[in-house]
């Protein structure tokens, strides 16, 4: 894997980090690493595949098979590395003896070497990328990766639900916007308490997690093109649906991006997404839900109740 391709892998990291950088969370597949806030150490007599570390350093004192990937963390090689190695707000340390054999790349930080250690890929760490400039650069790739994601899946869901679908779900958040939040906290409070009784369900547990997880992610991307179309005509009311929801969509992407303000923004536009989904049935009624959780009986018609 070349460092272009790794970038894009760090930047696709950097999109969950919110999430999970106050986590000690690590999984292990095979031979490979993927740990947050936990540093990955390999001894003298150990290999392993690919690592990635977000929040921590790596440190190889036998064999890397495959790529590091470090993001806010140091990567520190004292023995081989069969692939590249990438280092996002930290330094790459080579120890005597060392040697990458695949390219070497530092962002936002440096390569300190051994002059008996070796890099034979090619070798980046550009200057300018060490200065406030740098840093703002590096903020921003993943914010504009982040927001043309949202973009794109709005209008995908736009394409493959239809216009009336959209609007429905913008009539339920202008209607019932506080509903949708609880409708919202209610979707995550289910996801949850589903997914602890089906853990003793033996080797259905995972393939009911899968399943709601599916149903989880298929929810929040169709309410976000509800969310992002009901915030873009009120930015832009004479757009049409598109342009709203692309408007929309690009203005909820900004507001999630500022810093501590943004982890206010990712949760209240978040259990709106969910909600007004929920709310709608996936756009199918403005009181889909509503009808469904307090029906009421039919009122008679006027002329029987006068007829009395």
């Amino acid at each position: 894997m070349k460092i272009f391709g790794m970038l894009l892998v760090v930047c696709g990291l950097l999109l969950v980090s919110p999430c999970l950088h106050a986590t000690d969370v690590s999984a292990e597949h095979g031979n490979d690493m993927v740990h947050v806030g936990k540093a990955i150490n390999v001894g003298p007599n150990e290999a392993l595949g690919d690592a990635v570390c977000i929040g921590c350093s790596i440190h190889i004192a036998g064999r890397g098979n495959g790529d590091l990937v470090a993001v806010g963390g140091n990567v520190q090689v004292d023995g081989t590395v069969q692939g590249d190695a990438v280092v996002v707000g930290g330094n790459l340390r080579l120890g005597p003896g060392a040697v990458i054999h695949g390219d070497a790349s530092v962002v936002g930080g440096k390569i300190l070497r051994d002059p008996t250690a070796r890099i034979e890929g090619e070798v980046s760490s550009p200057s300018v990328l060490g200065n406030a400039s740098g840093l703002a650069l590096i903020l921003l790739v993943p914010f504009l990766f982040m927001l043309v994601v949202g973009v794109v899946l709005s209008v995908l869901c736009v394409a493959v639900l239809g216009e009336r679908r959209i609007e429905i779900m913008v009539q339920a958040l202008r209607r019932n916007t506080g509903l949708a939040l609880l409708a919202g906290l209610g979707a995550l409070a289910g996801f949850v308490v589903l997914n602890a009784v089906f853990h003793w369900a033996g080797p259905l547990g995972p393939l009911v997690f899968i399943g709601l997880s599916l149903g989880m992610i298929v929810l929040a991307i169709v309410g976000y093109a509800g969310v992002s179309a009901w915030v873009g005509h009120g930015l832009a009311p004479a757009a049409g649906l598109m342009g709203a929801v692309v408007a929309g969509a690009i203005l909820v992407g900004v507001l999630q991006a500022i810093p501590l303000l943004g982890v206010f923004a990712i949760l209240i536009f978040g259990l709106l997404a969910l909600g007004g989904a929920a709310l709608s049935g996936l756009g199918t009624d403005a009181e889909w839900l509503s009808q469904r959780l307090f029906s009421r009986p039919a009122t008679p018609p006027a002329s029987a109740a006068g007829g009395r």
